[in-house]
């Protein structure tokens, strides 16, 4: 079944997550891939690209879903450079899990950022928080780490944050 695995030398995320798909029984899957000539899945690098992000869409969707229910939360980010010298924002979402008595802390994601003004980085966060179906209303706090576009002075992400949720500290 798995002769077109052999036609890649190296094992790409997305066709080891098809195989996996496969191997839990998916006979969409399945049949589309035993159906290709032996040398051709048929499946770009674009559409591998695809399933690993709808993969990811799903996981973050449940992981949220937890948050939602828990009500009040913490939006905690802070802004860095990779190594190929690109801004990224870092978003966490916090909160108390009531059924484990424990406070959670839960990744959302990396973001690129052209723009790093306050105003910006503040409304990438606004937008993340309602793909992550997350009312600000709910948001009683706010955690950064004190870099001058995060905490500063002038038009920084706290205080912008604060206009939208004056609740959140």
């Amino acid at each position: 079944m798995y002769e077109w695995l052999a036609y890649s030398k190296k094992v790409s995320g997305g066709l080891a997550l098809l195989k996996f798909r496969i191997d839990a029984g998916d006979e969409i899957i399945s049949s589309h891939i035993g159906l290709c000539y032996k040398n051709a899945s048929y499946i770009s690098m674009i559409t591998q690209n695809e399933i690993i992000q709808c993969c990811g869409d799903a996981i973050t969707e449940k992981i949220f879903a937890k948050v939602k229910n828990k009500k009040y939360f913490t939006i905690m980010a802070d802004k860095t450079t990779d190594i190929s010298i690109k801004e990224q924002l870092a978003i966490c979402i916090r909160y108390f899990d009531t059924t484990s008595y424990e406070i959670q802390e839960k990744f959302s994601k990396f973001i690129d950022v052209i723009d790093v003004s306050g105003k910006n980085i503040t409304r990438t966060i606004l937008q993340t928080l309602d793909r992550l179906n997350l009312d600000i209303s709910y948001c009683p706090s706010q955690a950064y780490d004190g870099g001058f576009i995060m905490s500063g002075k002038f038009k920084d992400v706290q205080e912008c944050i604060a206009k939208v949720q004056p609740l959140a500290i």
